[in-house]
């Protein structure tokens, strides 16, 4: 068993990041960027509702679509077993 047959079902990590050189690099930029968004947008909408203040609709949709990528990436289900 190589190394890529055994990161790539624990981690989900599509066959196509594990082949090239330098991809699983900003495969894991990306996933870490996202996540970020996503936990600030979190972060700030609690933060922003202690001062009894209205969070604007942009950041919502921003941090929806920061974690819904993340799942896209990190959820996706390549067929591998």
């Amino acid at each position: 068993m190589n190394e890529e047959d055994r990161i790539a079902p624990q981690a989900a990590i599509p066959p196509e990041i594990l082949k090239q050189r330098g991809a699983i690099t900003l495969y894991q930029i990306v996933v870490i960027a996202l996540a970020v968004i996503g936990l600030t947008v979190v972060v700030g909408g609690i933060v922003l509702s202690m001062f009894d203040k209205a969070i604007p609709e942009s950041v919502i949709v921003l941090g929806s679509i920061a974690v819904g990528g993340l799942v896209a990436l990190v959820g996706s289900d390549r067929g591998q077993a």
